[in-house]
């Protein structure tokens, strides 16, 4: 049967367009994103497309499919001009996503907040079908804050209804500069069950994740992807892991900071035996865990482990692992193991350039056998540690392991792993870099005044007050007969004073605070 078909497009689209709601749709500009998914859908691009986006917030969604003359050089842009001002937010009931690119090619987003305040399979930006080369950059993604399974801030997935269906969902994905708040989890990426059909090239760096329920970053069935200088912290759930990474391949996750409340890096089943092209690394990270395992690494192989700071209970642990190389870590942990291998180590396997400190008996825990301390451990297996050391470290807090001092670390590292910018991209020394995350100068004291009161005779300021300093030594101890302490103070008012406060007796010793009062300071 013969017949013409009508689409309404007279061209594709190409050049520079605006979002506005207050002009109609027309000419260079359309009043909505339906209107412009409309287009995209049916008509296609030429060339570059840019899309200005006028302030505002917008509650619709956006949903786009295989759109034709889209390539790397006829990309597709969405510019929302500053996060704070452009807000595309949706209501899902179910299976909705505010964005939703199925098959959808080179498409960026930037500079806007893309928000979901559904609590059931509900997306903030869902990706499926070979949506590939999409970047979401400088971005708000807004989710709630729920326990609810399936609310996330962007998904790889190949159902609508569930973010862990397995399918070649989205390669060359970028995911940078965003903060990401909510959700069960902040990001979800789902790949293929095989290495065939396994996502790769996928990218997360230098996003903030917040406030997530379950995990940060969530990945499975994923190859050659990169997780590297993200913050992650203030998870919800007692159980909430940062990290968590299954059936994954030829990958690399550094210079990240983690605080998280349950494991902060966990990996399974990494190049299991697929004949990996490259070694996997992890390295320059910080990793905080106030409940379990620090970095777990189980069922992994061809595995290099550098330049890691870790404090957890375990600290690090590794199970059913095949020539891992793990060097220049610093490994604390308050009340477990430090180093927890649940294998005997193989002939593979590399341990070497550690520092190591527990709060237990029982700080190293190698197959079946127990170690109350690193020279037992040396002794047992002469083949690893010949050069770590046993030292408790001075870290800036508890939940931020820059180094203030360490003897152990300091200038001690194995310099041919081949790590040359710390996690804060300072330059590693070329000839004694430091073990851990970061390349510090040790200090070999430090005081700190932690608090000040003005302590009242009266309601009112009097000619007979109290005034209080508190000093906290963090470093080493300080004996105050040869180095006393000295506090000077000024009052400015209609009655100007000033004196001096010190001590001179007894030690001061690390992590103590010590009181020095004025009396009868006049401060009316």
């Amino acid at each position: 049967v013969a017949g013409n078909i009508t689409t309404g497009c007279v061209t594709a689209i190409s050049g520079t367009y605006t979002i506005d709601p207050m002009l109609p749709t027309g000419g260079t500009n359309f009043a909505s994103f339906t209107d412009v998914a409309t287009e995209l859908n049916n008509c296609g691009v030429s060339g570059p497309v840019v899309f200005n986006i006028a302030a505002g917030t917008y509650t619709e969604t956006l949903s786009l499919g295989e759109m034709l003359g889209v390539s790397a050089t006829n990309t597709v842009t969405f510019n929302g001009g500053n996060s704070d001002d452009v807000i595309l937010t949706y209501s899902s009931t179910t299976d909705t996503a505010t964005i939703f690119l199925n098959g959808s090619d080179y498409i960026t987003f930037k500079n806007m907040t893309i928000a979901n305040t559904g609590t059931v399979d509900a997306w903030g930006v869902l990706l499926t079908n070979l949506a590939d080369f999409v970047t979401i950059d400088s971005c708000v993604i807004d989710m709630p804050y729920t326990s609810t399974t399936d609310v996330v801030g962007i998904v790889s997935t190949a159902s609508i209804s569930s973010a862990t269906t397995a399918g070649n969902n989205a390669n060359y994905l970028t995911i940078s500069n965003n903060l990401i708040k909510g959700g069960d989890i902040g990001v979800r990426l789902t790949g293929g069950t095989t290495s065939i059909t396994a996502d790769t090239g996928n990218v997360i760096t230098n996003n903030i994740f917040r406030g997530q329920d379950d995990h940060a970053i969530d990945i499975d069935g994923e190859a050659n992807f990169i997780i590297s200088y993200n913050d992650i912290d203030s998870l919800l759930n007692a159980s909430g892991d940062a990290i968590y990474l299954v059936d994954v391949d030829d990958f690399e996750v550094y210079n990240n900071t983690i605080v998280s409340p349950d494991y902060g890096l966990y990996i399974n089943d990494a190049n299991d035996g697929i004949g990996t092209l490259q070694r996997t690394k992890v390295y320059n990270n910080m990793v905080v865990t106030t409940g379990t395992y620090g970095i777990y690494l189980n069922d992994i192989e061809e595995v290099d482990a550098f330049h890691n700071s870790v404090t957890g209970n375990p600290a690090f642990s590794i199970n059913d692992q095949n020539n891992v190389d793990i060097r220049n870590n610093i490994m604390f942990s308050y009340n477990d193991h430090a180093f927890y291998s649940f294998d005997a180590l193989g002939t593979g396997d590399v341990i070497d350039y550690n520092v190591y400190y527990s709060g237990t008996a029982i700080p190293f825990d190698i197959g079946p056998d127990d170690f109350t301390s690193l020279a037992d451990w040396i002794t047992d297996d002469p083949s690893q540690n010949a050069n770590s050391a046993y030292e408790e470290p001075v870290f800036l807090s508890a939940n931020d392991l820059h180094v203030l001092n360490s003897a152990a670390a300091d200038n001690t590292a194995d310099i041919s792993v081949g790590v040359t910018l710390d996690i804060d991209g300072e330059v590693r020394s070329v000839t004694t870099p430091d073990i851990g995350a970061d390349e510090f100068v040790s200090i070999s004291g430090d005081l700190a005044i932690v608090n000040v009161e003005f302590n009242r005779n009266d309601p009112c300021l009097t000619n007979m007050d109290t005034i209080s300093v508190y000093v906290k030594r963090s470093i080493g101890a300080l004996d105050l007969s040869v180095t006393p302490i000295s506090v000077s103070y000024t009052v400015n008012g209609p009655v100007n004073s000033s004196g001096t406060l010190t001590a001179n007796t007894g030690t001061l010793t690390q992590g103590d605070t010590i009181e020095l009062q004025a009396y009868n300071v006049d401060l009316s």
